[in-house]
């Protein structure tokens, strides 16, 4: 996920520019914006060829931030410059940002078949009643593990969802394997998708119920936090893995970590670098309640293209039935539409990892699908990672962890127009 930046003064002024012009071309050729791992990044391309083979006269043109940019940062950079991409890839929680500023086209005009997308997906692309962009694909987390230490350890893992560990009896069980030669328990490969677990599975929220004011200083909010800062205080959980002086993959990867949390579509870069050890996965740890959150993106169309047309027939093209199974098949993604979770995807390898993956995005809460449309949460979950960095480095407790992070989301939300 992009590291983003302050930028929602800029949007008033976008929303300006974004009305004024849009980009000039000769020729029907789209400018895609996009971004992604190499694997990701050669399936776009097949896709590519496959539709310009579809669509003669129809060109694609791939927009590429260099890796570790600021992405949506080089996307406002292009609406300031009156240069918006006709085609842009986006994360569910940048919807209304953009849509709300005018940058997005409505896409009701050209009929799709909305109701078959999965409800969460949905709602996360709609503004006041309207659709902003088309659901591609989604993906969530679970626990990777190593297999091999865990088993000679003895420890059982959870088989089915009804079975997903606690969060004591995770952190027993880590302990457990650091008993046995790992050297650290648990390390987080997702880390804003680890968070969010925690604090929706302690019954806790970002904002009020009105979406007013942040909700961090609960007793709910602060004991998911004083939970994940613990499990570096007492050793079990790595603070450079946290930081990222060190990829905590990487730390899994050489058998120094034991159980992994991150996403699905990690199952087959492990799968290809893992080999002096098994790899297994569990379903994600629950606290009170079971509450899994999904990632994903989904394809919006410049609000000021000149090849409307021809955007929604690339963008259609992509997260159809046909293009959805594409990805979710080259990435182990999960599908968006409902008639393709009826039917399943059949991937070519870990067809189970994968179903347990299906399983686990069925606990989405209907809070964190409402909170994820705040349209200050793309600025709020780089302050939960910003905050919990420092806190984690510092050793700070849950109490002054939870107040800058109410310091900082006070001072985005008076900023942000609801």
């Amino acid at each position: 996920m992009f590291k983003r930046f302050g930028r929602i003064s800029a949007l008033v002024v976008l929303l300006c520019i974004v009305l004024a012009g849009g980009v000039a071309a000769k020729e029907v050729t789209l400018r895609y914006m996009t971004w992604g791992q190499p694997i990701i990044l050669a399936s776009m391309r097949e896709s590519i060829a496959e539709f310009e083979a579809a669509n003669p006269g129809i060109k694609v043109e791939l927009i590429l931030p260099p890796s570790g940019t600021d992405y949506y940062g080089k996307l406002d950079a292009y609406i300031a410059g009156r240069q918006m991409p006709d085609v842009v890839r986006l994360e569910w929680e940048d919807v209304m940002r953009y849509a709300s500023a005018g940058a997005l086209m409505d896409l009701g005009k050209f009929g799709p078949d909305s109701d078959d997308f999965v409800d969460a997906m949905k709602t996360a692309v709609t503004y006041k009643d309207k659709l902003y962009g088309l659901p591609w694909h989604t993906d969530t987390i679970g626990i990777f593990y190593n297999k091999t230490l865990v088993e000679a350890a003895g420890i059982q893992v959870p088989t089915s969802i009804d079975e997903a560990w606690t969060w004591e009896e995770l952190t027993e069980a880590t302990k457990q394997a650091q008993a046995h030669g790992a050297k650290w328990g648990l390390a987080f490969g997702d880390k804003t998708q680890f968070v969010r677990s925690a604090i929706y599975q302690n019954g806790a929220s970002l904002y009020t119920a009105d979406g007013s004011k942040p909700n961090v200083t609960t007793p709910e909010f602060e004991g998911a936090i004083d939970w994940i800062l613990e499990l570096h205080r007492s050793g079990v959980s790595p603070a450079a893995g946290w930081q990222e002086i060190e990829s905590a993959s990487d730390m899994f990867k050489v058998g120094d970590v034991a159980f992994l949390v991150d996403g699905s579509w990690m199952l087959r870069h492990f799968h290809d670098t893992i080999d002096t050890f098994d790899l297994g996965v569990t379903y994600i740890f629950r606290g009170k309640e079971q509450a899994q959150p999904f990632g994903g993106s989904l394809i919006g169309i410049a609000g000021t293209t000149k090849h409307a047309k021809e955007a929604y027939a690339f963008a259609d093209f992509l997260t159809s039935k046909a293009g959805g199974t594409k990805i979710a098949q080259d990435i182990n993604f999960l599908p968006v539409r409902k008639s393709l979770v009826e039917e399943g995807v059949e991937y070519p390898q870990h067809k189970e990892a994968m179903k347990l993956f299906g399983e686990g995005l069925m606990t989405v809460p209907d809070i964190l699908v409402n909170e994820q449309l705040h349209p200050a949460h793309s600025q709020t979950l780089s302050i939960l990672e910003d905050v919990l960095n420092v806190a984690v480095a510092e050793q700070w407790d849950a109490a002054k962890t939870c107040a800058k992070i109410d310091s900082e989301m006070t001072d985005v939300m008076k900023r942000v127009r609801r």
